[in-house]
């Protein structure tokens, strides 16, 4: 039996990405073990604030390993109580001698160096893969990544090939569009009307009403400010207000969101069928009229279950100087609205039922491939 340590990416996106993929593993080789190891605690504290992916994690894995390695302490005491952690995954991993290791660092580090090093003893393979849910088409790479992938990087499509050799990847292995994989979507749409309902009963709202979703990128001095936000919010909210009347708006927030701005922005607008939530986002899209959405992977998560989504984002000076491409989200063809005046005809259009969500798959260049995971191809 093969088993695939999995190391815990420092971004909850990285879960993100990594679960259709084991959801996909399990139906086609039911016999693969799949070890979840977390070098840091805060991946694991960021997966337990969402119910929906904790408890697919939780269903899917077999198993979790908390090394912490960051909450151990400095010096010789976090050092040995390091050690003692790792001793559970290195014992695992002896006595798996088909493993597959997954990561999302280069083998830098001293820990990772080791993991990479038992990997070989055992005669198993070593991938590299994204952190999150990357889109690359039109980008080019901040910087060159550090230190080598071992057996090879995964990726999501030939169409990341160029931007992998730019980050210094050489051995590239295409293995999908996770969030396309069968076994998600299916578990998505199974789950997402009781979740959605319930959210909505516990923020008070109603839950047979309609929902529109608002998905939020980040926030960034100088690029993307909060007063941007503000401006952005309002007259998304002031649009879906006045075309779906009654409607549930749902607010899905950046990970790296200043909370306490955006909550004490929004009970200053007033708006009562207004609320912020955790859920995530490929529920929400599901169960959504439309999406509007700024810059962010979101977009895919709504685009992948076919619920029309616009993308509502002005290309400021400022913005274009750090993105040249603009958005490389628009290459999969949401409906773009620069300006409210745009996004009240956008949604006007959509509500019309004057749009056909595009063939994502197709534009990424998706093709499901488990058997390159697994070393089999």
């Amino acid at each position: 039996m093969r088993t695939i340590f999995s190391i815990a990416t420092p971004k909850l996106g990285g879960l993100d990405m990594l679960l259709p993929m084991f959801m996909q593993i399990k139906r086609t080789r039911p016999g693969t073990g799949i070890v979840l190891v977390f070098l840091e605690s805060r991946p694991y504290k960021a997966l337990r604030r969402d119910p929906f992916l904790f408890g697919e994690v939780s269903r899917v894995v077999d198993g979790m390993i908390h090394v912490n390695r960051d909450s151990n302490g400095t010096g010789l005491y976090g050092a040995i109580k390091t050690s003692v952690r790792f001793l559970p995954v290195l014992a695992r991993m002896l006595v798996s001698p088909r493993l597959v290791l997954l990561h999302s660092r280069g083998i830098v580090s001293l820990s990772m160096k080791v993991l990479y090093g038992v990997t070989k003893l055992m005669g198993g393979r070593a991938y590299e893969h994204f952190s999150g849910l990357a889109l690359t088409l039109g980008r080019r790479p901040e910087k060159k990544s550090e230190g080598g992938e071992g057996d090879g990087f995964l990726c999501f499509s030939a169409n990341d090939a160029e931007y992998l050799r730019a980050m210094g990847r050489t051995r590239i292995h295409a293995m999908g569009y996770t969030r396309l994989f069968p076994a998600w979507i299916e578990r998505v749409r199974e789950m997402s009307g009781p979740m959605v309902a319930a959210e909505c009963e516990r923020l008070g709202l109603d839950p047979g009403a309609d929902v529109a979703a608002l998905f939020l990128g980040s926030t960034v001095p100088g690029l993307f400010d909060l007063f941007e936000l503000e401006k952005w919010l309002e007259s998304a909210v002031k649009t879906v207000d006045s075309a779906l009347k009654g409607a549930s708006i749902l607010i899905k927030p950046h990970p790296m969101q200043d909370m306490e701005h955006l909550v004490r922005f929004l009970d200053g607008i007033g708006s009562g069928n207004v609320r912020v939530t955790h859920l995530h986002p490929c529920l929400l899209a599901d169960r959504s009229k439309l999406v509007i959405a700024h810059h962010t992977s979101t977009i895919i998560d709504a685009m992948a279950v076919g619920t029309p989504t616009i993308q509502f984002q002005e290309f400021t000076e400022k913005w274009m100087k750090r993105h040249p491409e603009g958005s490389s989200f628009l290459r999969l063809g949401p409906l773009p609205a620069g300006s409210e005046k745009e996004l009240e005809g956008r949604v006007a259009q959509v509500l019309a039922g004057d749009f056909t969500v595009p063939d994502i798959k197709k534009t990424l260049g998706h093709k499901e491939n488990v058997a390159v995971v697994l070393g089999e191809s």
